[in-house]
């Protein structure tokens, strides 16, 4: 009844009992909305069949797919980042370790001074200067320097001789010290000391006025004086790094003490 009432509303201009006159259509439970089956059960209020929930087959496999292409290109990426990020990392630690050490060289030039006992010596592959050795305290400070042993809290730092020593055949920057006693004589040995590896060549040169013929300031391979120091010095070093991918660094270093003694502009 309900769809015929439905059906009579929707057709103007026919009487209310004409829609039981128009052809009924053909088909049983499963041919759709007007199906026999399907108006007789809402004819007797069992209402419309509901919509069953779920995902088809097809449907789950489309996802799947889906889910197995984006893991695949996710873990591709991430495969190809760590093996560039290991790469690289393998790159910065040697040069890393090549700037730490211009670093170190850099704090010993700035500290050095004239010393008649130990002059200052330049060579392509090699550099000899005065420093200072790591401070010492207490008992130990009173003991190798008598005029402190009233103040055991003092702290002295001994006159050491610098080397530092560029090594192509063994690939390595070497820094070495040794405690200076007067007169000149090393006290003790000089443990080399590995500041870079990966070094394939390096090379010293030292801005100032010639050593013997003195003149204007200029860049030189070698310094050989036994009363000034160079105004600057400039190191390079080429390597390479774990994966044979090569690295160049370079450094220039003002020496104060030596800028004082020439009394001129700064190296360019």
């Amino acid at each position: 009844m309900f769809a015929r009432e439905l059906l009579a509303a929707r057709t103007p201009g026919l009487p209310g009992g004409a829609a039981s006159a128009l052809p009924r259509p053909a088909g049983n439970a499963g041919d759709g909305f007007f199906g026999g089956g399907e108006v007789r059960r809402a004819e007797r209020g069992g209402g419309w069949p509901a919509k069953r929930g779920g995902f088809t087959l097809i449907e789950l496999l489309v996802v799947t797919a889906i889910l197995g292409l984006v893991i695949g290109v996710i873990g591709a990426a991430v495969g190809a980042g760590l093996r560039v990020w290991d790469r690289a990392g393998a790159f910065q630690r040697r040069e890393a370790e090549a700037a730490v050490a211009l670093q170190i060289l850099e704090k010993d030039l700035i500290n050095t001074f004239a010393f008649a006992d130990i002059p200052f010596r330049g060579e392509p592959r090699e550099l000899l200067l005065a420093g200072y050795l790591a401070a010492e305290s207490g008992p130990e400070a009173a003991a190798s320097e008598p005029e402190t042993a009233d103040d055991p809290a003092a702290v002295v730092r001994p006159i050491a001789l610098i080397r530092y020593a560029v090594d192509p055949s063994r690939g390595e920057l070497l820094r070495q010290a040794w405690r200076q006693a007067p007169g000149g004589a090393k006290l003790g040995e000089g443990r080399p000391e590995r500041l870079a590896a990966g070094v394939k060549d390096g090379a010293f040169s030292f801005y100032g006025a010639p050593s013997r013929s003195g003149g204007a300031s200029a860049w030189q391979e070698t310094w050989h004086s036994a009363t000034s120091l160079p105004q600057a010095v400039r190191i390079r070093l080429h390597g390479e790094d774990e994966d044979g991918e090569p690295f160049a660094i370079e450094k220039t270093v003002l020496v104060p003490v030596g800028l004082g003694q020439a009394g001129q502009e700064r190296p360019r």
